[in-house]
């Protein structure tokens, strides 16, 4: 039996390659923030054991005093930057997949990944759709987004994607940051840095990071870069959004891609709907996407020919107008049109998916034309991103309970009290197919059900080339544009 103190350092030793050269040092630190009063019959595996014994000793002025405290203890026990950079490299020297487990590892063992925050997150996997409802992480729609943007320059670090935030251990309601550690690296001749999501969506979800803080844009060195990360990761997909409001990306201040691990994405496994040719790259086939969002898809072991094809794409789309159907490209010289691009590297060929975004707004849709429609707002209002192009819908906490509520009914009356304890959901209730059978396991397939319905008509909402006759003509027109004139 150990106190609680020496359990910590064990724990450390063990699990965070902490230096036993340290311990008298760090010792005598713990027992002054949490004393020894609580002692541990095995040292945990887990930090979140640790977790739960801080809540009784930890004086608790507010919770983010109390993270900060318990971020804290873990940096003291969590090597530094330099040197978790360095082993992160030397074990990128026996496989880039050591090197990337290392450091995910070590963030779920230190508490910088809030596994008992993510924990629990539901996920629900249909054959078309990943569907999750996010408990971890508050909403927030593309107004916070457009704040953000605006924020004073003068606040320290000025995002929470800024390199300063490694080690930091943030004042005010910053979360903090100190026992955070990144991978440092080079993409297109820049320095950058890797670091995971704390609070992740998938597995080993990663974010990479332009070490100077400058808006995202998508470009030919925003493609090349995103190459150069699967050349480095090959077991990984990597994504950047539209780079504009409305079109998804929380932090649109500071240059960043987020990938990981292809957890069997959806989109990355959809047939194909038609090849088409681009004559000026012979290397690369074409074709779009048999999904809900209109979606092109390039495949080429040229790293080269297959940007440039993209690149041909993106400033053809950033021109492209077809007025009938709400594509403009711009209003008073403020462009709408822009483009997510998505590549992963299976069997050493880059396969690229560019995702067609346009940020319009109008009287009828003063929050995009190609956003969710106001219908859905109920389910998801935040901005539809790469993560959700992929086939992945992060959904609000605030549907648990609903959903919960919805599996317990017993008879038709107690449909009728949901309906009235939730009015924004009502027009979405009455929508559903009829009720026959109030058991558990039916209610809750039910749900399940008329959730994905409602995801993948939000897919349809933001798709710029609606499957209609009007959309379908001006979708030829496009290829016909991007094929160089050739028949499609």
């Amino acid at each position: 039996m150990a106190d609680l103190s020496t359990c910590l350092i064990e724990y450390a030793i063990k699990y965070l390659h902490f230096n036993p050269k340290d311990q008298n040092k760090t010792s005598g630190i713990l027992s002054s923030l949490i004393g020894s009063s609580v002692s541990f019959d095995a040292v945990p595996e887990t930090p979140i054991p640790f977790i739960n014994v801080f809540k009784d000793l930890i004086k608790r002025e507010s919770p983010i005093q109390f993270e900060r405290t318990v971020d804290h203890i873990f940096a003291l026990l969590t090597p530094s930057q330099p040197n978790v950079n360095q082993t992160f490299w030397s074990l990128y020297d026996k496989s880039p997949q050591t090197a990337t487990s290392f450091l995910y590892t070590l963030g779920h063992l230190n508490h910088y990944i809030q596994s008992d925050k993510i924990r629990l997150n539901r996920h629900y996997h249909s054959h078309d759709l990943i569907v999750t409802i996010n408990l971890s992480k508050e909403e927030k729609d593309h107004r916070r987004v457009l704040a953000d943007m605006k924020q004073s320059a003068s606040v320290y670090p000025m995002c929470p994607l800024c390199y300063e935030n490694v080690g930091y251990p943030g004042i005010g309601e910053q979360p903090p940051r100190e026992t955070l550690r990144v991978a440092h690296m080079t993409l297109d001749g820049d320095p950058w840095f890797m670091q995971f999501s704390p609070y992740p969506y998938f597995e080993e979800h990663a974010i990479f990071i332009d070490r100077i803080h400058r808006p995202m844009n998508v470009d030919v060195k925003a493609l090349r870069q995103l190459v150069d990360i699967v050349d480095l990761f090959p077991h990984y997909f990597v994504g950047c959004n539209a780079a504009m409001p409305i079109t998804g990306g929380s932090i649109l201040s500071h240059a960043h891609f987020q990938g990981g691990k292809n957890v069997g994405f959806p989109l990355l496994k959809a047939p194909f709907e038609q090849a088409f040719s681009m004559p000026d790259y012979p290397d690369v086939i074409a074709e779009t996407v048999d999904w809900p969002t209109f979606v092109v898809r390039l495949t080429s072991v040229d790293r080269d020919q297959l940007v440039n094809a993209s690149m041909t794409i993106l400033k053809t789309w950033k021109s492209f107008e077809s007025k009938d159907i709400n594509l403009i490209p711009e209003t008073d010289g403020v462009p709408h049109h822009g483009m997510a691009a998505i590549i992963h590297k299976p069997d050493d060929r880059y396969v690229m998916h560019l995702v067609l975004r346009s940020n319009l707004t109008n009287h009828d849709y003063p929050e995009g034309v190609f956003h969710a429609h106001p219908k859905h707002h109920h389910i998801k209002k935040e901005g539809v991103g790469l993560i959700e192009a992929l086939g992945m819908f992060i959904l609000p906490g605030r549907l648990a309970s609903v959903m919960d509520t919805f599996v317990k009914m017993g008879n038709h009356q107690d449909f009728i009290v949901l309906k009235e304890e939730h009015p924004i959901h009502e027009d979405w209730f009455n929508r559903f197919k009829t009720i026959t059978t109030y058991d558990p396991t039916t209610l809750h397939q039910l749900f399940l059900t008329e959730l994905e319905h409602v995801c993948q008509d939000i897919l349809h909402h933001i798709s710029v080339f609606k499957n209609d006759t009007s959309g379908v003509r001006a979708k030829q027109q496009f290829l016909s544009l991007i094929s160089g004139g050739q028949h499609v």
